[in-house]
């Protein structure tokens, strides 16, 4: 039995019905059988990398770390602490990265016209599609602004304002 969400009452709407509408907004989209031969994992690959991860949870990480690119490479994978008080959870803490520079920059070389997001506005008629080449200008250009503002490292800044589909990307 399902109960009323009070500000529900008024509708007469039923908190089956609302999960309902929820779960309709979530579409899902199969991938067609031809992409198939061309996609990056199938549920054997998927099998074997959840069966490395669970049997060598640091081997899997090392493995996985070192497909970006490192400024200075990490010695050590994780470094954790669960004792009361002093819970302490730390990732490739020795290695230095840079997040920009494998999300963005390294494909320039090979994938620089290639589509790295696809915008949608809440809108359907409103969309674009962003290519590697159009977001490193974005990011630059969004961080000769930080240095323009004296941001540095550890600096917090906090930028509020009504977004269109430009601004979202800087």
């Amino acid at each position: 039995m399902f109960w009323r969400c009070p500000v529900l009452v008024e509708r007469d709407i039923s908190l089956r019905a609302v999960w309902t509408r929820l779960r309709i907004r979530r579409l899902c989209f199969m991938p067609s059988p031809a992409s198939g031969p061309s996609a990056h994992a199938n549920a054997a690959i998927y099998k074997d990398m959840y069966g490395f991860s669970i049997s060598d949870p640091d081997s899997f990480w090392e493995y996985h770390g070192k497909r970006i690119d490192w400024i200075k490479p990490f010695a050590r994978v994780k470094n954790t602490c669960f004792d009361s008080g002093k819970i302490s959870i730390k990732w490739f803490e020795d290695g230095t990265t840079n997040v920009a520079s494998n999300c963005i920059d390294r494909h320039l070389a090979k994938r620089a016209e290639q589509v790295a997001i696809i915008w949608e506005g809440d809108d359907p008629k409103e969309s674009k599609k962003i290519t590697y080449r159009e977001l490193h200008e974005h990011v630059r250009r969004f961080a000769n602004v930080l240095w323009k503002s004296n941001t540095s490292l550890n600096t917090t800044r906090i930028w509020s304002r009504e977004m269109g589909q430009d601004d979202r990307l800087g």
